[in-house]
């Protein structure tokens, strides 16, 4: 009786859906991603498994590095702008990652396939692969972000789950 009063009390509170939305999404892109381990194991030879791991692993860590995760300031900035202001600054962002996004590109083409294999251990096209995927990486973060925080859960939910799919 006490849940149910609670429920009733709070059904249509937005701060409730999204959450439910969210913990639902979650648990789901969680279920997903371990799924697809076993797709990968059975799909690709284990040379082929590896090279995967590890642009995985340099995607993550390029990701963080070159576009500075700007998209991490949004939700902090939401309580400090407002309107036409909070969109110039998460444009700024924006700007600001991909730039740094591009100006890394722009260096890892200039410098010579075999140093990049080198440093990387992966060919020149998969790390110029990955710092487009990061730019891009950071817009969906960025929309992500903002949709968040103004309780847009439902957007929020079905780019996620597209976002483990097309893994």
């Amino acid at each position: 009786p006490h849940v149910a009063r609670l429920y009733s009390r709070y059904r249509s509170s937005v701060l409730l859906q999204s959450g439910s939305w969210y913990v639902a999404v979650a648990f789901l892109q969680r279920g997903l991603n371990f799924l697809t381990i076993f797709v990968f194991v059975q799909l690709l030879s284990p040379e082929a498994y590896g090279t995967n791991a590890i642009f995985a692993s340099w995607l993550a860590i390029l990701g963080s590095i070159i576009t500075l995760n700007v998209y991490t300031a949004i939700a902090r900035a939401r309580y400090d702008f407002e309107g036409q202001e909070f969109r110039e600054f998460v444009s700024a962002t924006l700007s600001l990652g991909i730039g740094s996004s591009l100006l890394f590109g722009f260096v890892v083409w200039l410098l010579p396939a075999q140093l990049i294999e080198q440093i990387f251990d992966l060919k020149k096209i998969y790390i110029l692969l990955a710092v487009l995927t990061t730019s891009a990486a950071l817009s969906v973060s960025s929309s992500l972000s903002v949709w968040q925080i103004t309780f847009q859960y439902q957007r929020h939910s079905i780019v996620s789950v597209a976002l483990v799919l097309s893994k």
